[in-house]
């Protein structure tokens, strides 16, 4: 399996004096953090479920604040109360001045948000078309990789199975459209 560097450590990379703490709930991720966390003592792991309400307590995110809170493709799989709830928190973990920076996708409704929608749709087609035209695995080939990868294998849970993917549909193109996040969007405006 070719493991792509972290958001972590991209993040480290641009920030040498930094440190990071990688939050997961699923199994396989956080073996994948571990391996980084034993080879770079600026990073730690944190085993959380956002679900919870209590992931703040976790003694690595209580421990002080943040200046940044990062995330990449972690948030969607969130029901939209639960979304909200820790978009709630999320200035509570911050310096003054800090930010929360979100990458991941989120859908947006035809019928009440289509600019928005038309234009997630047309960039995730080139984000599509760019990012697979090279060896870049696909979403499934990556967690096929690691359910193939013997040290991950033991700690692999497929996707969908407990990770928060009920509210996922699968399309026909095979891809996984969630449902819209326009009312926690509005909830936090």
């Amino acid at each position: 399996m070719t493991r792509e560097p972290s958001l972590a450590i991209n993040v480290l990379a641009r920030i040498p004096s930094g440190r990071a703490v990688i939050a997961d709930k699923d199994p396989a991720l956080l073996a994948i953090a571990n391996d980084l966390a034993e080879a770079d003592s600026r990073i730690k792991t944190a085993e959380v479920d956002l679900a919870q309400g209590d992931w703040t307590e976790h003694p690595l995110i209580s421990a002080g604040r943040f200046d940044a809170v990062i995330s990449s493709t972690a948030l969607h799989w969130l029901q939209p109360g639960t979304l909200v709830d820790v978009y709630r928190r999320l200035p509570g973990l911050l310096y003054p001045g800090g930010i929360v920076l979100n990458g991941d996708h989120l859908s947006y409704s035809d019928r009440h948000e289509s600019t928005l929608a038309s234009i997630a749709r047309d960039d995730d087609k080139a984000m599509q078309q760019e990012t697979f035209i090279g060896s870049t695995d696909t979403w499934d080939q990556w967690w096929q990789a690691v359910a193939d990868t013997p040290p991950l294998r033991s700690s692999f849970r497929a996707p969908g199975r407990g990770l928060g993917c009920r509210t996922a549909r699968n399309t026909a193109e095979g891809h996984t459209r969630l449902p819209s996040r326009s009312t926690p969007q509005r909830r936090l405006q």
